[in-house]
Parts: C-alpha cells; sequence; structure tokens
C-alpha cells in the first residue's frame, strides 16, 4: 500500500514519505527500500551515497542499488568508481540497457569518445527504438566536431520521442551553422516541454540578442538564472 502511496502525488508530502520509508527499513529491510530513500534524498537535494552504499553492502547482488549508486556517483563527478559500479549493474543483469548508457556517459565525461561511443551503440542495438541513444549518439558527434552526423542523430531522436534534449542539441547544432530561424521554434518546443531546461533558455536568448531584441533576450537570461542561480553564463551574459 505505502508503495502504492509513495507513487501518487499528493498523498504524501515529501517528508512524509521519508518517514514512511524509513520506518519501512527498521520494519523489513529490502533493497527497494534502500534504493527508495536515495531516489527520495536526490529529489530533495540531500546526499544519498551513504544509504546506497549501505544497501549495496547488504545486497551486493541488487542491479539496481548497484545501477542507482552509480549514477549518483556519476552525478558527483567521481566517473571512476561510476564505471565500476555500472560494471557491476552489468554483470548481474547483462541484458540490461541502462548500464551501457550510464557507462558511455561516463565515458563522454573522461572525454574517451571512442568507447563511450562504442556503449551508445551496444544501447541502441539493444533498444533500436530508444532516443536516449539516439540523442547520446548526436552529443558523441558533436564533441568531436561532427555537425552533420550530430543533427542526423538529434533528427532521428525525435522521431522516436518529442523530447526536450533532443530538441535542445539539435537547436544548438544548428545555432553553430547560422540557422537561427530554425533552431528558434525547437527551443520554444523544447521549454514547452520541459519549463526547466535551462540550455533552452540561454540559447533562446543568444537567438533574441543575436536578432537585437535585448528585452527577449534578458528576459531568457532571468529565466535562467531563476532555474539556477549558479549559472555562471547566464550571469555573464545579462
Amino acid at each position: 500500500l505505502w508503495k502504492d502511496q509513495l507513487r501518487q502525488p499528493g498523498v504524501w508530502t515529501e517528508g512524509e514519505k521519508l518517514t514512511q520509508l524509513t520506518k519501512s527499513k527498521e520494519i523489513s529491510i529490502s533493497p527497494q527500500i534502500y534504493v527508495l530513500l536515495g531516489q527520495l534524498l536526490r529529489r530533495n537535494d540531500h546526499d544519498c551515497e551513504d544509504w546506497l552504499r549501505q544497501g549495496h553492502s547488504l545486497f551486493p547482488d541488487d542491479f539496481w542499488l548497484a545501477y542507482t549508486l552509480a549514477s549518483e556517483l556519476r552525478r558527483k563527478g567521481r566517473l571512476q568508481e561510476s564505471e565500476g559500479f555500472y560494471h557491476a549493474a552489468w554483470a548481474i543483469r547483462p541484458d540490461s540497457p541502462g548500464p551501457l548508457n550510464g557507462l558511455g556517459l561516463v565515458y563522454k565525461l573522461m572525454n574517451d569518445l571512442d568507447r563511450a561511443q562504442q556503449k551508445f551503440e551496444l544501447f541502441l542495438k539493444k533498444n533500436p527504438r530508444s532516443f536516449v541513444a539516439l540523442n547520446n549518439l548526436g552529443a558523441v558527434a558533436a564533441a568531436r566536431g561532427e555537425q552533420d552526423t550530430a543533427i542526423r542523430y538529434y533528427r532521428q531522436a525525435l522521431a522516436q520521442q518529442e523530447h526536450s534534449l533532443p530538441l535542445t542539441n539539435l537547436a544548438a547544432e544548428l545555432m553553430k551553422k547560422k540557422q537561427f530561424d530554425e533552431a528558434m521554434p525547437l527551443l520554444k518546443q523544447a521549454i514547452i516541454l520541459n519549463p526547466k531546461e535551462a540550455r533552452a533558455h540561454t540559447n533562446l536568448g543568444k537567438i533574441y540578442s543575436i536578432q537585437g531584441d535585448p528585452e527577449k533576450a534578458i528576459a531568457s537570461y532571468r529565466r535562467d538564472i531563476d532555474i539556477d542561480a549558479k549559472l555562471i553564463e547566464a550571469h555573464h551574459n545579462l
């Protein structure tokens, strides 16, 4: 019952969810409790690594604990540790595409683009309709300066699912080609789908600035800062 209530919006506050999960852990220890606790803590900007490590030490063969811990370490920039836990998750479930994507993201952050591409291609082979895999292959191509290849992958990703990430990435590549009229509606659609897509606001502001509309540019940059006050580029643009 409590697991169903956790997933239903408005039933419990985030604090009540944390209380219920903590009580459940005391009554019955299970891998799922640690995963849900970790996800809840991270969603509320709390450090969840200790919870996940504790759970992993108790249940070293649980896929979701290894995978969630790997993702948390990647988020913190501890890439070698993250790589190890993604490999552990992959060993537990060799058919799961998630660890392949995670490893690709780790290698891209390491600037090891060949290994990143290899993992994303394996991910795509397991899930040929994955917009995530196609978007990430586009990001690898963009990092190599292969604009046309990146654009092709981003368009393929959007053909699978209209999502703010490939919309924003495709717009960024079009901006490099100075195709601002084509990039602008993509950025606007990205913001409709995800109003917190900071890069979409940034790049929309840049287009407005280039087109001589400083008021709209400033408004876009201010939305960036509202999303994340630590965004240095947004402050610089203002």
